[in-house]
């Protein structure tokens, strides 16, 4: 009895830190898909909403929100392959309160999403998906030099 007590408590740790928030569970890659999405169509927001406000800079960010929604569009299938569903996030309404500090924002997003990206393609080695996150993080990395730009002419 006692044998079969201490086996059964062995990974009762493991398990409590999981329960209790304070080990966050592995995420599937399907989980890890529909991040990726749901990033990809916050940014596509953003960026109609401050070509919007900054008519400067209107241009260059129509251009990023098409690139956002074509990654989008692209981990859509990946995300319908997998697992045979499709997800589509909901609607956002961004909030800006300063165009400069939303673009400092973005840019800094634009960099965290590169090294999701690229953390993604280790874990998917010499799979398709591998070259979309390549591909996705190669594009994430020239949307953050496009945004450093805008920053910069526009102080």
């Amino acid at each position: 009895m006692l044998d079969e007590t201490k086996n059964t408590l062995e990974g009762f740790a493991d398990v409590w830190k999981r329960v209790n928030g304070r080990e966050k569970a592995a995420e599937s890659e399907h989980e890890r898909l529909e991040g990726f999405i749901e990033n990809a169509a916050r940014a596509a927001e953003l960026y109609c909403l401050l070509a919007r406000r900054m008519s400067g800079c209107a241009q260059e960010l129509r251009r990023l929100a098409a690139e956002e929604q074509r990654t989008r569009r692209c981990m859509e299938g990946e995300h319908f392959l997998l697992t045979g569903d499709s997800f589509c996030p909901a609607p956002a309404c961004p909030v800006v309160h300063g165009c400069l500090s939303a673009l400092r924002q973005a840019y800094l997003g634009e960099l965290a999403s590169a090294g999701a990206y690229r953390e993604a393609a280790k874990a998917e080695c010499g799979t398709e998906r591998e070259a979309l996150y390549l591909k996705a993080a190669r594009t994430e990395e020239r949307h953050a030099d496009c945004l450093r730009s805008l920053v910069m002419r526009s102080i």
